[in-house]
Formats: C-alpha cells, structure tokens, sequence
C-alpha cells in the first residue's frame, strides 16, 4: 500500500514504488492486466525489468483509481554487513550551511549515500522517545547519554553508514572529514557498541538508575533494524505522540485510536525553499494546536520530502476537524508557494480536482472511461479532471 502510494523510507530503496517490479491490476471493464513481457511469455524478463517493453502502463496504478492491484513482485535491496550512523547536530544559525553540507553528500557520494534526514529536536525526540525529558533522571544520565553522542541541538542530520564492503570505511571517514571542511562536528555513532552497552546496563542495577539512557539506545538499534528491513515498532512511536498506550502491549494504532494526518510537500533541495516551508508551518501549526515536528527526507541533491505530523482524537469531531482544516491551510499556504505535497488524504482529493481543460486531464478521463466506465472505483481519488455530471 506504502508502495501504490509513492511512499518512502530510510531503507536502501527509498523509493518504494520503485521496487514495484511487477504489478497484476484487476480492471473492471477489462479483466486482469500484467505486462506485455507477461503476456508474450517472457515470465524471467518480467520478474527483473522495471520497465517493460513499451509504453510503461504501471505507472497508472500508482495513486490512482483505474484499477486494484491484486499481486506486486517487490525487489528487495542487499543485506548490509552492518549499518551504522554519522549525527550531525547543528543550532539554527548554521542550517543553511547543513542544507549545503547535504547537497554535497548527494553529490560526492553517488551511490553510495543513498538517504539523508533532518529532523529538528521536538521531531527527533518525539520520534525516538515520546517523553525524552521526562524519561532523563539527574545529571549523570545527562551526562552518560552526552558521552553516548546522542544529544541533540536545534537540527540534526542523520546519515545511515551501511557496511557492504571494504571500501565503505574508507567512505565513512571521508564524509566525516567533508563534514568537518563545514564546520560541522560529525559524531559516529556504532550500533554495535551500542548493542554491548545495553547488555551490560542489563545484566547490573544501571539499567534502572538509568532508563532514558536505556530507551534512547534500544530506539537507535530500533533505527538500525528499520534500515535493514527487520520488523520493528519503531516509527509507529510517533503517533503516539499525543494518545497515551500501554508498554506492556504492542501498539496497535487502530485499535488505540490514535489519530494522525501526514502533510508532505514535495521540496527542492535548497535552504530558501526549505525555510520557506518551515516558515510557513512555524506560523499555521500554533493556531491549530499542532506540535512543529519537522523531518525533511534527502533523496538526492535536488529533492527531499518533508513530513509533518498532525494529530487528533478520532473520538473526538472537533479535533478531527481542526487537523483537517490545519492540513488546508498548509496545503493552500505551500502552494501560492509553488510547492505541493507527494500524496493528499481521501477527505481533500476536491483540492487537487485539476478544473482546466488541459491535456492531462482529458487522458485520464479517456482511461477511466475506458478500464471503469460505471465509476465504481473510488470515485475522485487522485482523479485528474473532474468529470461531467450528466
């Protein structure tokens, strides 16, 4: 679903939708569809080729309601030898030189620097630990979690290290002295390590005396599997910044109730459109009640995708509606900017009906025409165009 949605993630193929190999789509007029390589015989070619042969019609069933995806063939990236990180924390007068810093990561390392994220403190803290300050007991947890490196400024980059062969230590220390050509302090952080230390807390009375030190590295290790592709609970944490749950049992954000709308515009690269954006969220979330938690995903030099939470109560309709309205607003607020967000909710598809009479929207009502001609697919989802009313 993630995938169909053109999601994306800190794994080796960021880009879900492109380990999609394989699609078979079930159309209501029609019938199944799969590939022409499929259709010709070629089943060895189609299980490996992205694109097919010919027109690329796989496309159409990303974000879209021409059809229903009954069976995906997902590429899975190679298991890294270890994976690792480089934290770069930074105050807000040196943002834009980190902004920089990230596009020469993208630049320098081609291929080998796959994903980037910066996050600001209240996003990094929520995410790893919704209660960081709380969970901190004195001056010595503060100062063991100091010598860990895992303390935070007002941004911070966190660049995944993954291990595939000799070659990606000499890597790791280049990046480390490109950081420091910045003016930025680079810290490493060895999961490893990590890993011996939480076992040591464990077997003495420490773990207790220190449990924010505890929960901090068991959620870097968390980060760690995330990457790999292990199962973990790790980024479900965050939506349950403002709904309360048992640790004793897993989180089951359905069955908790637990609320949460994901605005994520499309952004270039670059410090001013970054700050315009941030700017812009600074102003709109206090007056709907919404925590400013910022995480803006690196891709490649030229786009990183933000993702900003907002939170509610399903139990409650005014909350629901004060973070539908807040997603208005940000979404009307970007654009005038000339920036939109990768996916929009069910409830605002009115918001992207494209109401001119251009190319585009004319193709995608000859296709829905064509593969659902009764509309009984999902009507208005990521339509383009809005149709006649007869």
């Amino acid at each position: 679903g993630n995938a169909l949605e053109k999601g994306f993630g800190l794994n080796i193929i960021n880009d879900h939708f492109q380990s999609c190999v394989r699609l078979r789509v079930y159309l209501p007029e029609l019938g199944y569809y799969e590939s022409r390589l499929s259709a010709l015989g070629a089943h060895k070619s189609d299980q490996v080729s992205k694109w097919k042969l010919g027109p690329y019609f796989e496309g159409l069933f990303a974000q879209s309601n021409l059809g229903i995806v009954t069976r995906a063939t997902l590429q899975l990236g190679p298991k890294p030898k270890s994976v690792n990180f480089l934290m770069v924390t930074v105050s807000e007068a040196k943002f834009e030189k980190l902004i920089h810093f990230c596009q020469e990561l993208h630049r320098l390392y081609f291929g080998s620097v796959f994903v980037v994220n910066i996050s600001n403190r209240e996003r990094l803290e929520a995410t790893l630990n919704q209660h960081f300050e709380d969970s901190i007991r004195g001056q010595w947890e503060k100062k063991l979690i100091q010598k860990l490196g895992l303390h935070f400024d007002d941004y911070q980059v966190i660049i995944p290290l993954l291990e595939f062969n000799d070659s990606s230590k000499f890597i790791d220390k280049s990046i480390k002295k490109r950081a420091r050509t910045w003016g930025l302090t680079p810290r490493y952080i060895k999961v490893n390590r990590y890993k011996k230390i939480i076992n040591l807390l464990k077997m003495t009375y420490l773990a207790k005396v220190f449990p924010g030190a505890v929960s901090l590295i068991q959620d870097v290790i968390g980060l760690s599997w995330l990457i790999q592709g292990k199962p973990t609970d790790f980024a479900l944490k965050l939506a349950y910044y403002k709904t309360p749950f048992n640790s004793k049992q897993e989180m089951d954000p359905a069955r908790d109730g637990v609320g949460v709308l994901w605005f994520a515009p499309i952004v270039r690269l670059k410090f001013e459109d970054i700050d315009t954006v941030i700017k812009i969220c600074d102003e709109v979330l206090p007056l709907y009640n919404m925590p400013k938690l910022y995480t803006f995903t690196n891709f490649d030099q030229k786009l990183t995708e933000a993702t900003i939470p907002l939170f509610f109560d399903r139990l409650d309709s005014k909350s629901a509606e004060r973070a539908h309205k807040c997603w208005e607003e940000l979404y009307r607020r970007c654009l005038e900017c000339e920036i939109s967000p990768y996916r929009v909710p069910v409830s605002h598809m009115h918001l992207i009906e494209c109401q001119t009479k251009d190319i585009g929207s004319k193709i995608y009502q000859v296709l829905k025409g064509v593969v659902d001609p009764h509309r009984l697919q999902q009507e208005g989802r990521y339509e383009w165009g809005k149709r006649n009313k007869e």
